[in-house]
């Protein structure tokens, strides 16, 4: 049960990167176009998820998120809700950006976990290192206005090889 929920928790801090893209550079009250890999993502999304295990089956998933700024606008906080057959979990990030850097905080809720993440944005998104106390991971998030493909590589992988996800949303 233990791997499972490292599974799903690792699951989660996808999510909770994939809410990078819902804020502009510096406020998120700024106008949205499709030409600003962060502003576009604003809103909600579903879509499906695959886990490469470092052995036995690979597990998929369905995930819904949705991005909503702060009350201040300063800050995005996204929340992630996935499940599959074997079980379900939530995450809830908020994040800043300032300039071209991304800082936040991300939290699993189901498994009490949580972090720091800290990157870059790009011209397709944004690239960001995940830390916390029980896990490191490099993640890749790229766009367009109504599809979005997330990668995730853990530092190690003694759990999983690798993580990624299909978003659409109505456009």
């Amino acid at each position: 049960m233990q791997k499972f929920a490292s599974l799903w928790s690792i699951a989660t801090i996808v999510g909770a990167v994939i809410s990078f893209a819902a804020l502009s550079s510096n406020h998120l009250t700024a106008a949205t176009t499709d030409e600003n890999p962060i502003t576009r993502l604003m809103g909600y999304w579903s879509g499906h998820g695959l886990v490469v295990t470092r052995s036995g089956p690979e597990k998929q998933f369905k995930c819904v998120v949705t991005y909503r700024p702060t009350k201040d606008g300063e800050l995005l906080r996204q929340t992630m809700r996935c499940r599959n057959s074997d079980g379900k979990f939530e995450a809830i990030t908020t994040l800043l950006f300032s300039g071209d850097s991304v800082t936040g905080k991300w939290t699993e809720t189901t498994h009490n976990l949580g972090g720091d993440v800290s990157g870059k944005i790009t011209d397709e998104g944004f690239d960001v290192h995940l830390s916390g106390r029980f896990f490191q991971a490099k993640m890749r998030v790229s766009s367009t206005a109504c599809d979005q493909l997330v990668e995730l590589t853990p530092v190690q992988t003694d759990q999983f090889k690798e993580l990624s996800a299909s978003l659409k949303k109505r456009c």
